[in-house]
């Protein structure tokens, strides 16, 4: 009987047990109230969101015996990869957690078809290593002959967790040629129905959500869960998790303002990897001016009160029938810190309160739009890799129940409604309606001198606590500059090459560089 691999991301405990595929089967979770009845089997595991809101980590076991490691989980890229100790050694970063020892695992075999692994990120970090195969455990579910890879070398890396685990298509992954991921060995091994699975981030505070490989929880989301397409890229193919994102609207108590244009409808990736959300720069601008962010010139970080009041950004999908996600206005600033002793340090404000960081960051220069943490968290997704489409609804924090569905294949196989658009050219002329100021945030604080670091300092510990972009693979390669003005149906790129942060206009690149935001590479077709 097919199985739903339940990734819980449980503050307070994991699920007690793993049971027998034939027999209905009790959910039990520590953390929530009750529990729900289905049938079929239920794996757990674990996914953490650190302490600053901002890495989604995973615990897995890898080999035979196991070896126990923590991934970062990337909806945005497709390998899953781990340090080996030889980069463990090398590590120029934050390099912390558990190295995959391949001569300890009698599972393990090594793979060359696939040529040697390779990415290179936006920042200039370098991973280098090769292809292996070995069992995979995730939620008590064993995966075997499972392809990864381990790095030998890199160059820099500054995330909390030794690797990744990339959960994308096939058609984004750095080897020579697509290999079968692990969605397909699940389904290739029966363990789930369908190369299919949803995500719940929750909010901010939690520490905590769920991931669902083979199904989803209609007790995690409100309202309907509406199907949308997603879109291919300009070769007719899938090799990411795009939608067309139709419109943003400001809500307050008093207002509710549109400031996308009419004509609105632009393919964007929806990823996990990405702390923040990059959206068109006319609409960054005016958010930024109604919240009252700007980019401190000193430290280069991007800073908004924290208090950002109260009231929600309405992201519209599909047209005129379009589902909206709201994300609070608390989703849109966490607490800055610096990173230059063991124990974080606040970024104060003048007055003497903490700086907090803006969730979002404009797009110029970049030619592509993505919806990361800052928006995923009010969202609860779907993503199906068989039928192309993506199912989103609005997040039910807190939930303290659960009602597991399985996922099947065929025509439109879960949701309750559905919405067609298709994504357009990047990059107008026109704009929405102009937004007031947030009188909260009229005037912007200025950082406390004292707690002024040099730049290279804020650089180097921000990026570990603050801001990431997608991990997207490409071949090494010629750097390629990015045109700010793509062709119409551009995505997010697709040739060998990575975007450079001189691509951006001066205060988003100090923005982005400040957080450590590091700016998409291509993928390998």
């Amino acid at each position: 009987m097919e199985l739903i691999s339940l990734i819980s991301l449980l503050g307070l405990g994991l699920i007690q047990q793993v049971l027998a595929a034939s027999k209905v089967v009790p959910l039990n979770f520590r953390r929530y109230r009750s529990s729900t009845v289905i049938n079929s089997d239920i794996a757990p595991a674990t996914l953490y969101n650190d302490f600053q809101h901002i890495y989604y980590l995973i615990n897995i076991t890898v080999g035979t015996p196991p070896q126990s490691m923590t991934l970062d989980l990337d909806t945005g890229s497709s390998d899953i990869w781990m340090f080996s100790p030889e980069a463990m050694e090398s590590c120029h970063g934050s390099c912390v957690g558990a190295a995959y020892y391949s001569n300890q695992s009698s599972t393990y075999q090594p793979l060359s078809q696939d040529g040697p692994f390779d990415i290179t990120y936006g920042d200039g970090t370098q991973v280098e290593g090769n292809y292996f195969s070995d069992v995979l455990t995730v939620g008590g579910v064993s995966v075997s002959n499972a392809t990864m890879a381990v790095a030998t070398d890199l160059l820099f890396w500054d995330l909390p967790g030794p690797g990744i685990m990339g959960i994308g298509y096939d058609q984004n992954e750095a080897a020579d040629r697509p290999y079968p991921g692990l969605l397909n060995d699940m389904v290739n091994q029966g363990l789930i129905n369908t190369r299919a699975f949803s995500l719940w981030l929750n909010d901010r505070e939690a520490s905590t959500g769920t991931i669902l490989f083979g199904g989803y929880d209609t007790d995690k989301y409100t309202g309907e869960l509406t199907t949308l397409d997603n879109q291919q890229t300009t070769t007719g193919t899938y090799s990411q998790f795009e939608v067309a994102w139709t419109s943003l609207t400001l809500s307050n108590s008093t207002t509710s303002i549109c400031i996308s244009p009419s004509n609105f409808s632009e393919q964007t990736l929806l990823d996990s990897g990405t702390s923040l959300s990059i959206i068109p720069t006319d609409m960054y601008n005016s958010l930024a001016e109604y919240f009252g962010a700007y980019v401190d010139n000193t430290t280069g970080l991007q800073l908004v009160n924290c208090d950002l009041g109260q009231g929600s950004l309405d992201f519209g999908f599909g047209g005129s029938s379009s589902p909206l996600v709201s994300v609070p206005f608390s989703e849109l600033a966490f607490p800055a810190y610096y990173q230059n002793t063991s124990t974080p340090q606040p970024v104060m404000l003048s007055d003497g309160t903490q700086a907090c960081s803006f969730g979002l960051l404009p797009a110029e220069g970049l030619g592509f739009y993505v919806l990361g943490d800052t928006f995923l968290r009010s969202a609860y997704v779907v993503f199906d890799l068989d039928d192309h489409v993506i199912g989103i609804a609005q997040s039910n924090f807190n939930s303290t129940s659960s009602n597991v569905v399985e996922i099947h294949a065929g025509n439109q196989p879960f949701g309750t409604a559905v919405a067609s658009a298709t994504g357009t050219e990047i990059g107008r002329t026109s704009t929405g309606d102009e937004l007031p100021v947030n009188d909260r945030n009229a005037t912007s604080a200025v950082i406390a001198s004292t707690s002024l670091r040099s730049h290279t300092a804020v650089t180097s510990e921000v990026t570990a606590s603050l801001s990431r972009s997608t991990y997207e693979t490409i071949r090494s390669a010629t750097v390629s500059s990015a045109s700010s003005t793509p062709s119409s149906g551009a995505s997010v790129p697709k040739a060998a090459g990575h975007l450079l942060v001189s691509t951006l206009g001066a205060a988003a690149a100090a923005a982005a560089h400040a957080v450590g935001f590091w700016n998409l590479v291509d993928r390998v077709v």
